[in-house]
C-alpha cells in the first residue's frame, strides 16, 4: 500500500477489514428470493434491506416492530438492544448474540454465520448501548423513545463515518475516496451484469 495516497488496491488489507465488509454487505444488501432451483434473474431481484448504511440489520424494524430485540423491562426498555446477558443459558452468554437456542436474535442471520461477523454485530449492540448510557447521562437528556433515536442516529453516525473513512479507504484507498467526495459517484450500468475480474 502507498499510504492511502494512490488509486491501486492494497495488497494488505487487515482480515477485519474483510469481515466487517461483510457485515456492510449484510446491512445494505438482502435477497430472499433467489433459489438454487431455478434461474435467477437479476433484474427481478428486489433487495429488502435499505442502501442506506442505517444499520437496520442491527435495529430491525425498531423496538415497536421487533420489541424482541430490545429490553423488554427497566429503565432502558425499548430502548438498549439485548445481548446473550438477556437471554444467557451457557458459559459464554455475556460474549454472545442474544438467543433462543442456537438462534440468534438479529435483524440479519447471516450476521451469525461465522463468528468473527457475529462478534462484530455483538461489538455494534454494545456500541449503541454505551452510546444510550453516555446520552441518557447528559443533562436534559431525552428519555424513552427520543433516547433510542438519538442513540441510534450517533450510532449511526459514527459507522457511516468507519464505512467510508477507515474501511472504503483500506479497500480502495485515499486517493478513490477523495475523488468519489469530491466529485460524486459516478455510475456505470452495464447492459448485462457481471462480476469484474
Amino acid at each position: 500500500m502507498d499510504g492511502g495516497t494512490g488509486n491501486d488496491r492494497t495488497e494488505s488489507v487487515s482480515v477485519g477489514m474483510v469481515f466487517f465488509g461483510q457485515f456492510i454487505d449484510h446491512d445494505i444488501t438482502l435477497d430472499v428470493s433467489s433459489s438454487f432451483e431455478h434461474i435467477n434473474r437479476p433484474t427481478d431481484i428486489t433487495n429488502v434491506r435499505t442502501p442506506t448504511l442505517d444499520l437496520d440489520c442491527l435495529y430491525g424494524d425498531g423496538p415497536e416492530a421487533t420489541p424482541f430485540f430490545y429490553h423488554a423491562s427497566g429503565p432502558f426498555a425499548g430502548v438498549k438492544l439485548i445481548t446473550g446477558v438477556e437471554t444467557g443459558g451457557h458459559a459464554q452468554a455475556a460474549s454472545d448474540l442474544p438467543r433462543v437456542g442456537n438462534v440468534a436474535l438479529i435483524g440479519d442471520p447471516r450476521n451469525d454465520e461465522n463468528r468473527i461477523v457475529s462478534q462484530v454485530h455483538l461489538a455494534m449492540i454494545r456500541v449503541h448501548n454505551k452510546l444510550v448510557d453516555r446520552i441518557a447521562a447528559t443533562a436534559n437528556a431525552p428519555e424513552g423513545h427520543d433516547l433510542y433515536e438519538a442513540a441510534r442516529q450517533e450510532t449511526t453516525w459514527h459507522y457511516q463515518w468507519n464505512v467510508v473513512h477507515d474501511f472504503l479507504v483500506s479497500m480502495c484507498g485515499q486517493g478513490v475516496v477523495n475523488r468519489v467526495l469530491s466529485s460524486g459517484r459516478q455510475v456505470y450500468l452495464p447492459s448485462e451484469p457481471f462480476i469484474p475480474r
